[in-house]
């Protein structure tokens, strides 16, 4: 499994950051922009072992949002919201995801 390398975040977060980021990838197939109910996506992938409303799940999606691979999307913002990072119900995946699985080695 590749990863990125960024000395601040603890490798957990990252590895399970990027779980995530692959999940929403292989579910809107790497088109950008596409709506997904990022917590049924990760309930919903063999490859992620974390609880959508647990302090895992929030930190990674927190790192995507951070790095920009991941965005709220705001079409859908008046529909449902969260307190926290990942706490929304829908995310795009921007330009920065593709590019960051392919920094780690999980995409061509």
């Amino acid at each position: 499994m590749g990863r990125i390398k960024d000395k601040d975040m603890p490798d957990e977060v990252r590895e399970n950051a990027l779980r995530i980021l692959k999940a929403v990838y292989d579910h809107v197939e790497g088109r950008v922009g596409v709506a997904v109910v990022l917590q049924s996506v990760v309930q919903n992938d063999e490859n992620i072992n974390l609880s959508y409303h647990g302090p895992e799940y929030n930190e990674a999606v927190g790192y995507l949002i951070e790095e920009g691979a991941l965005e709220e999307d705001e079409r859908y913002r008046n529909v449902a919201a969260g307190v926290q990072p990942g706490g929304g119900l829908y995310y795009n995946m921007s330009r920065r995801g593709p590019e960051m699985l392919r920094e780690a080695g999980f995409v061509e």
